[in-house]
């Protein structure tokens, strides 16, 4: 999530919050879907050493949305992304 998106969430949670709005964001990390098959070597670079699933990002997205479990949560952003996000998984041009 860039550092942008990050700030709006943020500054929406926080105009939102006395009105009861939570604002929360899922970051997906590599998830094939819409013709993105992943790049050549991709998924050794993920720590969990495959792409994400659907059965990967909907159970977060339940607990955000739900006032049981995600009741207390606003500003943040959840990254679910294997690990990805760990590396520099986009080699630097040389």
């Amino acid at each position: 999530m860039t550092g942008a998106a990050q700030g709006i969430g943020r500054a929406n949670a926080h105009a939102l919050g006395p009105h009861g709005i939570r604002v929360n964001a899922l970051v997906p990390g590599a998830f094939p879907g819409a013709g993105f098959k992943g790049l050549p070597g991709l998924v050794d670079r993920i720590p969990m050493k495959r792409l994400g699933k659907p059965e990967d990002i909907a159970p977060m997205a339940v607990a955000i949305l739900s006032e049981k479990y995600g009741s207390y949560m606003t500003g943040a952003s959840v990254v679910v992304d294997g690990g990805l996000a760990l590396y520099n998984w986009i080699d630097a041009a040389g």
